[in-house]
């Protein structure tokens, strides 16, 4: 307002837990390696499945594209810099080999969920395979 004074209104804020708390603290290199092995772990049994059989019907799909998603969103947070704890006023990150991986790997797990979500089980199957080498 002209005088200096401040309206106030109705604002509704949305909370948002995980995802940004991950984002506020920086990675260390303490944190529990298992992840990589878990991850790398539901890969392979999505793709043991796709060449099995495919999904038989929309919901075992969607199932199994959910899955693929999570793995993508669990190797992203994976792949962040990680920044050495007692170096934090200067940032120095450490250079971790399974990132470099997971970094690799990402592209193929991308395409990968894509033809999922196409229901193209010959490209996901395809490059399913080729994420599971570059891991």
């Amino acid at each position: 307002m002209p005088d200096g004074t401040i309206q106030g209104s109705h604002i509704d804020v949305i909370v948002m837990y995980k995802p940004f708390r991950h984002r506020c603290n920086p990675r260390t290199e303490q944190e529990n390696p298992m992840f990589y092995g878990n991850t790398k772990s539901l890969l392979e049994s999505i793709v043991r499945g796709l060449k099995a059989e495919p999904p038989q019907n929309d919901a075992d799909w969607q199932a199994q594209t959910e899955l693929v998603q999570s793995c993508l969103a669990e190797m992203a947070e994976m792949s962040e810099p990680t920044v050495h704890p007692s170096m934090r006023a200067t940032s120095r990150y450490i250079h971790r080999p399974v990132a470099d991986k997971l970094n690799r790997a990402m592209p193929y797990v991308r395409s990968m969920l894509t033809a999922m979500r196409d229901r193209d089980r010959t490209t996901a199957l395809a490059h399913g395979e080729t994420t599971l080498r570059r891991l």
